[in-house]
């Protein structure tokens, strides 16, 4: 047990520090959605308008501490993304909510933490840990929604993080984001 909960901590620990992760550096933008995918193409989903992939030059900026996720897009300001990945950790079980529990628990020291949702649920055809929450970043505060679940034994992860002024802006469009996500056997 105490070697799951120290790989489920590390989780923790990278997801709370991607989510305390951003900058104001510009991005190409586009106008039309696109589809981004993991795992061969069996994970999917469809980013809001307008959001780009982020460069490697990017996301050294963003995330300059390292931990920078190995796929991320976001809007032209950089100031709303998402960070989406298929770890190579290897999960040790599909309990979602114990998952719940470990990333909550290294999300709680994060500064100036207000919850607004945390608990499983089901999007689209898949149960998810999903954490939601403000808290306080290195210039002003950010919201993220964290999505966990196990996918082929591994942790599957997306991050959406926006700047608590801006997030009522997009919330629309992240949440239809989020609906669109896809996992294919």
């Amino acid at each position: 047990m105490l070697t799951r909960l120290s790989r489920t901590s590390r989780v923790a620990l990278l997801v709370s520090t991607l989510a305390l992760s951003w900058t104001v550096s510009p991005a190409a933008s586009q106008a039309r959605s696109q589809t981004f995918t993991l795992a061969d193409g069996r994970v999917s989903f469809v980013a809001p308008p307008g959001f780009t992939e982020m460069s490697a030059e990017l996301l050294a900026r963003k995330y300059p501490r390292g931990g920078a996720p190995r796929h991320a897009i976001s809007n032209a300001q950089t100031t709303t993304s998402i960070a989406f990945d298929l770890a190579d950790l290897r999960v040790p079980s599909s309990d979602l909510e114990r998952l719940r529990k470990a990333l909550m628990q290294g999300i709680a020291a994060l500064p100036k933490l207000k919850w607004v949702a945390n608990d499983v649920r089901k999007i689209v055809n898949r149960d998810w840990a999903y954490l939601e929450f403000t808290a306080a970043a290195a210039d002003q505060d950010i919201h993220n929604i964290i999505l966990a679940s196990v996918y082929d034994g591994r942790l599957l992860m997306f991050n959406f993080n926006s700047t608590v002024a801006e997030f009522p802006k997009l919330e629309a469009a992240l949440r239809a984001s989020m609906a669109t996500i896809t996992a294919r056997p």
